[in-house]
């Protein structure tokens, strides 16, 4: 599988026009990287996250976060190739559609 970088829809990442594209995560970059273009392998991964920060990061440090991600079922490894977790897309996807009910009600209560 043999993926060109050039043609690539990098601005339509969701990435909050406000910030920079250095200061987010190499983690949440990851995840907007592969939320659009699912199955690609370390290699191609790096090279998007590299192309999006001001600063170079090593392929290795990107596979030690693909395995940590993998470990804590964010992503899933398919032979060498990356993807979201389907299961970890649905958590999310629940998490955040409960958030405007709780912000409708008058009655929050502060968690310390």
């Amino acid at each position: 599988m043999f993926c060109s970088f050039d043609n690539l829809p990098f601005k339509k990442l969701p990435i909050t026009s406000h910030m920079s594209l250095s200061t987010h995560s190499t983690r949440e970059l990851i995840i907007s990287i592969i939320a659009f273009h699912p199955n690609l392998s370390c290699i191609q991964i790096k090279k998007m996250v590299s192309k999006l920060k001001s600063k170079n990061i090593s392929s290795q440090a990107i596979f030690l976060i693909l395995l940590k991600m993998v470990d804590e079922k964010i992503l899933i490894k398919n032979q060498r190739y990356y993807s979201l977790n389907p299961v970890w897309i649905e958590e999310t996807k629940s998490f955040f559609e409960k958030i405007p009910a709780n912000y409708e009600q008058n009655d929050l209560v502060l968690l310390i």
